[in-house]
């Protein structure tokens, strides 16, 4: 009788364990994009069924039942695609207040193979929110047990405004599949793809200088050029005991011990300062509004314009608008106050949570979290906007995961309460609501 080798039966051991963890790795995925297609199903049924009793934009000739996704903001996008941009200083709202990327999009392809440039801006949505699904599981799947990277999946899929992934005529969707695509090929080591992702953000959302922020972080933390020990001695380890990203020469948590800061500017490669090129597509806009209207910032000018009144000065940054609201309630509008309200609350729930990103991400990526969530929260008068801003933190939104996947009373009652109100505003905004 044979005796199997014990040397022989432990790869085979090896490669079904292996298999195994393929296996739930597969079925994680295909969870992932199975709730994104069962959102976007429900999604665009509300959308059709609201829309069937109401009339679509004037501008919109695309497809009735897409009718529902092309409101507000989609007639400034339409308006560029068709005619270009147009400044008329602080006296009247203009154009040149949205960023250029995703209406040229809508130009490029409504030119190239005909339609309704409004329903090429809902396929544009459409296809980027499927990005963010895909690149957002990767990143989470990668860095958090299988319980809270779907939780946290699950949190952005169905957040309150999670109708700006799926098809409404916004650029948000974009912004945020390009943050996540510039994020992905740095934790790849893919510096230039980085910058090139990072210049195409920073050409679709103002907000974009925080993109090139956090970036250059990342690189400086993966490479230890600069090392924030008093963060670092906080930080939570990873499966290895290691600094998320170090070189292995700086794995060991004491070796700053006693320094606040630590600046190497040796450690950085040759191709390492392309990150900055992230900044570019900003400054092409920039230079693009200097040469035409004379206004190299003409897109900051334009907010304080009567009707949007979101120039920088304290009245924004202590938010007397939102003040006012609450003072004369009833009479200033309680639905409205309501909902500004609600998203100043959210925006202000995932702040609290940067700490928690740099002890679990590192202090490169609470860097970019602070300041996606910090600068439109500063820049908006009464909180207006930034639920669906707030689509790009997905750093929060993974340590929200990792909260709410061990606490499933909570996490039951949030996603409850979200998927409500996902699926009430998405109907609000087919029927001309505004949402945020």
């Amino acid at each position: 009788m044979s005796v199997e080798s014990p040397s022989l039966t432990r790869p085979s051991g090896l490669a079904s364990a292996l298999q195994r963890q393929l296996d739930r790795v597969r079925l994680s995925r295909r969870f992932a994009l199975a709730l994104f297609a069962s959102v976007a199903l429900l999604l665009y049924s509300i959308s059709a069924l609201m829309i069937s009793g109401d009339k679509p934009e004037a501008f919109y000739a695309g497809p009735r039942w897409l009718g529902g996704w092309v409101r507000f903001d989609a007639g400034w996008y339409r308006s560029i695609a068709d005619n270009g941009y147009f400044f008329k200083g602080e006296t009247e709202q203009s154009s040149v207040a949205f960023f250029p990327l995703y209406p040229l999009l809508t130009r490029w392809l409504s030119h190239a193979f005909g339609g309704d440039p409004s329903a090429w801006g809902v396929l544009i949505t459409l296809l980027s929110g499927f990005g963010v699904a895909v690149l957002f599981w990767n990143w989470a799947s990668a860095r958090l047990a299988p319980p809270a990277a779907r939780t946290a999946f699950a949190m952005l899929a169905v957040w309150p405004y999670a109708m700006y992934l799926y098809g409404a005529v916004y650029a948000d969707a974009l912004f945020v599949f390009l943050v996540l695509a510039a994020f992905v090929s740095i934790e790849h080591g893919r510096v230039l793809l980085a910058a090139v992702f990072g210049a195409l953000a920073t050409a679709t959302r103002p907000v974009g200088i925080a993109v090139v922020a956090g970036l250059t972080a990342r690189v400086l933390e993966q490479r230890g050029v600069l090392r924030l020990a008093f963060l670092d001695r906080i930080r939570w380890f990873g499966p290895q005991g290691a600094r998320a990203g170090a070189p292995e020469a700086l794995r060991d948590p004491t070796i700053d011990q006693g320094r606040i800061l630590a600046l190497e500017p040796r450690r950085l490669r040759i191709t390492d300062p392309l990150v900055l090129l992230s900044i570019s597509g900003l400054m092409v806009y920039v230079v693009y509004l200097w040469q035409k209207f004379d206004d190299p910032f003409a897109f900051a000018t334009a907010e304080a314009a009567p009707g949007w009144d979101q120039g920088p000065g304290p009245k924004v940054w202590l938010k007397t608008a939102w003040v006012s609201r609450l003072v004369h309630l009833p009479g200033s509008g309680p639905r409205y106050f309501a909902g500004i309200t609600v998203q100043g609350l959210l925006v202000l729930g995932l702040l609290l949570l940067v700490p928690r990103v740099v002890k679990r991400f590192g202090w490169a990526y609470g860097v970019y979290t602070l300041g996606l969530l910090a600068f439109p929260l500063l820049g908006s008068k009464d909180f207006q906007g930034l639920g669906r801003y707030a689509l790009g933190a997905f750093p929060a939104f993974a340590v929200a995961g990792e909260l709410l996947a061990e606490r499933p009373r909570l996490r039951r009652a949030w996603f409850a309460v979200a998927f409500c109100a996902m699926c009430f505003f998405s109907a609000a905004f087919a029927r001309g609501g505004y949402v945020a």
